[in-house]
């Protein structure tokens, strides 16, 4: 599978849980916790498109990818696995995740003249 194939499954994936968040988990759900899968879904959205948007560059920045990818796993799996097993451990990877997202950004940013 491409990251191309990747990120358009993924930003499928968030569309169909954002969808279904708000028709099914609404009434069902605390706020709290329909914020929580409000948060998670957007920000799988979000690397759908990040990653979407990667894929367009004349060299494909595997560190960056790589970052993402991590990121975006440990941000979004952490919040959405949280709200099936509630293990508050879980919660400590989603600031990892967080700073992961923002070190992909970071080293996109330093090495911009490489990546386009």
């Amino acid at each position: 599978m491409t990251i191309f194939q990747f990120s358009c499954f993924l930003t499928a994936i968030s569309i169909g849980l954002n969808a279904f968040g708000h028709h099914a988990l609404s009434q069902t759900l605390s706020v709290e916790r329909l914020s929580m899968f409000e948060t998670a879904s957007q920000y799988l959205l979000f690397g759908g498109l990040w990653l979407l948007s990667l894929t367009r560059t004349p060299k494909l920045p595997k560190y960056a990818l790589a970052l993402l990818i991590t990121g975006i796993a440990l941000f979004c799996g952490s919040l959405l696995i949280y709200l099936i097993l509630p293990i508050k451990a879980l919660m400590l990877l989603t600031p990892i995740g967080g700073l992961t997202l923002i070190a992909a950004f970071v080293y996109l940013g330093l090495n911009a003249n490489e990546n386009a």
